[in-house]
């Protein structure tokens, strides 16, 4: 299987899960207006961000791409910690 259309069933699953998990909980769906805003950071998070990552392991090594991904939002996250804190 192809690592893209891997990474798209991946992508669609999780959102499955993510909006049946929120109706169920009762919150409504986003209004039209908040879907173009949902679209747009839908297409350069997926497209850009994991599509360009999972386009890259063809390239690198694994472990390369471990601080090419995984590290860096690890670092930005304790970043941030530290800065709130």
């Amino acid at each position: 299987m192809p690592a893209l259309q891997l990474a798209g069933i991946r992508q669609f699953l999780g959102g499955t899960c993510y909006i049946v998990f929120f109706l169920t909980k009762g919150f409504p769906l986003p209004k039209k207006k908040e879907w173009v805003i949902i679209l747009v950071l839908s297409f350069l998070n997926f497209l850009l961000s994991n599509g360009l990552t999972t386009w890259g392991v063809k390239f690198i090594s694994a472990g390369l791409n471990f601080f090419e991904s995984g590290y860096w939002f690890c670092y930005w996250l304790w970043r941030g910690m530290y800065y709130f804190l």
